[in-house]
């Protein structure tokens, strides 16, 4: 049987795939059940409690913004959206006009994090940056 342990993106096993068949982590399942039995006659088990497969250094960073929420007249919301290794601190440098500044976005345990921002000046361009990763928007 080709059993095969699928990961969160924090390196847990969420659930187990069998040809397409999504078994959950749960001793009451039946289908679980019958995994372990199979799994403990093999001459090397899967490690379900092993996280080491996805390493949190190797988590991809992602940015996103969107800037589609008009709060005001000229003010628009901007809402900045992080994902990476779960519960990291990420610094992200944000270039507005020829303005720089910093600030520290804390994951949470899924890996995401978001940060609100406004912005008064019609059709500014603001850039957000985490080492080699870039998202641009406009303010309308």
């Amino acid at each position: 049987m080709p059993y095969k342990l699928i990961y969160t993106t924090a390196g847990n096993v969420s659930h187990i795939d069998l040809d397409g068949l999504n078994i959950p982590i749960d001793n009451q399942n039946s289908d679980f059940l019958k995994f372990l039995a199979w799994n403990s006659a093999q001459s090397k088990a899967l490690d379900i409690q092993d996280s080491s497969v996805v390493s949190q250094a190797d988590m991809p960073i992602s940015i996103s913004a969107s800037s589609s929420n008009m709060i005001g007249d000229g003010e628009d919301e901007i809402v900045l959206t992080i994902q990476g290794t779960p519960n990291k601190l990420m610094t992200i440098v944000v270039l507005t006009g020829q303005t720089v500044s910093e600030f520290d976005i804390q994951l949470n345990e899924f890996g995401l994090g978001t940060q609100v921002f406004s912005c008064e000046t019609r059709l500014t361009k603001i850039i957000f940056q985490h080492g080699d990763v870039t998202c641009e928007v406009r303010a309308f």
